[in-house]
């Protein structure tokens, strides 16, 4: 599965290679991190002694460095910071919270810093008593209030929107300073 992964993200980045229109060189861009995402989760699975879970905190790290790296040119004044307990999140879990991750880090660095603007963008994570908290956050221009992944027309919003359902979790999107998306779920299924 892994490999098959990494081979889809290669082809893809080939790909991207010759288009010349720059909304499918997006959208390319797009749907290689998000393979990216999922085959790092794949990779700690098969590098752990646990096939089923993952640290998740580790996978923060390692997806958030990703991102950062191809990033790189658009934020280069933009700080992240992860903080994250050191929790095991199985697979069915891990994944959507992966994605969730890669979506909401990729609009705060394509859209909250226009014009090389200075910011920090904060993923914190907590599962205090079997209830998880994932809260992605940035200090940039701040998303209209009108957009919420019920009403989205963008991939990335009503995907997060579908992501909070498969956890069966609950989603608050708070435009007071900057952008924070909170996703409330149960550790454990119910």
């Amino acid at each position: 599965m892994k490999n098959n992964l990494q081979v889809i993200a290669s082809l893809l980045s080939l790909q991207s290679e010759h288009i010349t229109d720059s909304k499918v060189l997006v959208m390319l861009e797009e749907m290689n991190n998000r393979v990216r995402s999922i085959a790092a989760i794949h990779e700690m699975l098969y590098g752990s002694a646990d096939l089923s879970r993952i640290d998740f905190a580790g996978y923060l790290n390692t997806i958030t460095k990703d991102l950062m790296t191809f990033f790189s040119d658009r934020a280069g004044k933009v700080q992240v910071k992860v903080d994250a307990d050191p929790v095991f999140l199985d697979i069915t879990k891990a994944a959507p919270c992966g994605l969730i991750v890669n979506e909401l880090l990729t609009n705060s660095f394509r859209h909250a810093f226009p014009d090389k603007r200075a910011g920090m963008i904060t993923v914190s994570f907590r599962c205090p008593d079997e209830e998880c908290t994932l809260v992605v956050s940035d200090n940039g221009v701040g998303m209209p209030a009108k957009l919420h992944p019920q009403n989205a027309t963008s991939m990335g919003l009503q995907l997060l929107g579908l992501l909070v359902q498969q956890l069966k979790g609950k989603l608050e999107i708070d435009h007071t300073s900057g952008t924070r998306f909170t996703i409330a779920f149960a550790l454990r299924p119910v």
